[in-house]
């Protein structure tokens, strides 16, 4: 992590670019995936334009534990970051 803190600020706008190029991309794969598996889950019929309230229900709830399932891997990766940084400063 060192050799990060001697960028020049080209090289740091160029990283953080890159970073943020990474996260947006990471973010529509997210949303795409989401759209996917409600869709494909929830909608079974293409006889009106409009959905039906059990298919809005069911995207609904699977919205939800999408996005709860999100929140929770993310979570448990903060958990797990920060105790590997905290084990690499005592050493371990």
């Amino acid at each position: 992590m060192d050799s990060l803190n001697n960028l020049t600020p080209h090289e740091e706008r160029q990283m953080r670019d890159s970073i943020e190029t990474i996260q947006l991309r990471d973010q529509m794969c997210l949303f795409n995936d989401l759209v996917t598996k409600c869709f494909d889950e929830c909608v079974n019929s293409f006889r009106s334009k409009t959905l039906t309230e059990s298919e809005k229900k069911c995207i609904g709830n699977c919205t939800n534990k999408f996005v709860a399932f999100q929140l929770r891997t993310a979570t448990r990766f903060s958990e797990f970051q920060a105790k590997f940084q905290a084990d690499q400063q005592k050493g371990f």
